[in-house]
């Protein structure tokens, strides 16, 4: 499975990338890249019940059915879309635009399930409306998730990094 930190850096760097090419920065701000990195950590929510079960004595294997869907990401889109028309909120320093909020969270819930159909495999994307999972699972071993995959965090996230500072724009995040 991925881990925690590549569903974070993976969505933070593709939303990076994404507010690269927007031309008015101030209609994408860097908070909106931490929301979708957080975002890219919600479908994994689903632990929390199996964790809570195991101490109420039961055994619910919930994780990757309900929250590994399509049918979330498509309602935070329909909803950025309803709520488009609202106005943003000013706040001091930032801009809040609930629709672009919804989008990002979007974006992130996709990139999770995205992760975990190409790595790990077996996702549920059309439930509750078919119990039937998908995914490629090129994951051979333990070996790959322990040793590999911490690795490629790494480099993903030095990547970023060197990217960001070589197009001087590393000090936008401190």
């Amino acid at each position: 499975m991925p881990d925690v930190v590549t569903h974070v850096i993976i969505a933070i760097v593709i939303i990076d990338i994404i507010r690269h090419f927007v031309k008015n920065k101030k209609a994408f701000p860097l908070y909106y890249i931490f929301i979708g990195g957080l975002a890219g950590l919600l479908p994994d929510a689903d632990v929390f019940v199996e964790i809570i079960g195991k101490i109420f004595g039961a055994t619910l294997t919930v994780h990757r059915i309900f929250t590994h869907t399509l049918v979330i990401p498509i309602i935070l889109v329909i909803a950025g879309i309803l709520t488009m028309k609202i106005p943003a909120k000013k706040d001091s320093a930032a801009e809040f635009k609930l629709s672009n909020i919804l989008f990002v969270i979007a974006l992130g819930w996709g990139i999770h399930l995205l992760l975990d159909f190409f790595i790990e495999g077996n996702i549920f994307p059309l439930w509750p409306f078919s119990g039937v999972g998908f995914g490629l699972n090129p994951n051979p071993s333990a070996f790959f998730s322990t040793r590999i995959l911490p690795v490629l965090d790494g480099l993903i996230l030095l990547a970023w990094l060197w990217h960001e500072e070589a197009t001087k724009k590393i000090t936008d995040f401190f």
